[in-house]
C-alpha cells in the first residue's frame, strides 16, 4: 500500500466525522430535534461509535520516522534489503492467489 493513498482514505474519514459531527450539533439546521423525537441506538451502531473513537486514538502517521527516512535517503544512507522485499512480495501474491480461489 502506498502511503499517500493511505493518507488520502484517512482523511476522507475525517472529513466524514468531521462532517457527521456537524449535523449533530444542537442549532443547526440538520440536528435541531423537536423535543417528542426519540433515537435508539442499535447494538451495531453502539460498536461503530466506540470503534469510531478508538481510532480518533490512533496516529495516522509517524512524522518522526517518516523525516528519519527522508534525512538518510537524502544523504545515501537508506538500505533496502532485497531478499526481504522479495519475500514478502511473494508472499503478498500467494495471499492475493488464495483469496481469489476462495472468493
Amino acid at each position: 500500500m502506498k502511503i499517500s493513498d493511505s493518507i488520502s482514505s484517512v482523511s476522507a474519514i475525517r472529513r466524514a466525522r468531521e462532517l457527521h459531527a456537524r449535523e449533530g450539533r444542537p442549532g443547526s439546521p440538520q440536528g435541531s430535534a423537536d423535543a417528542g423525537d426519540n433515537v435508539d441506538l442499535t447494538q451495531a451502531s453502539l460498536q461503530l461509535r466506540a470503534m469510531e473513537e478508538a481510532l480518533n486514538d490512533v496516529p495516522v502517521m509517524d512524522t518522526a520516522k517518516i523525516e528519519s527516512m527522508r534525512r538518510a535517503i537524502a544523504e545515501g544512507r537508506y538500505t533496502v534489503d532485497e531478499d526481504l522485499v522479495a519475500e514478502r512480495l511473494v508472499k503478498s501474491i500467494l495471499e492475493q492467489l488464495r483469496h481469489r480461489r476462495h472468493g
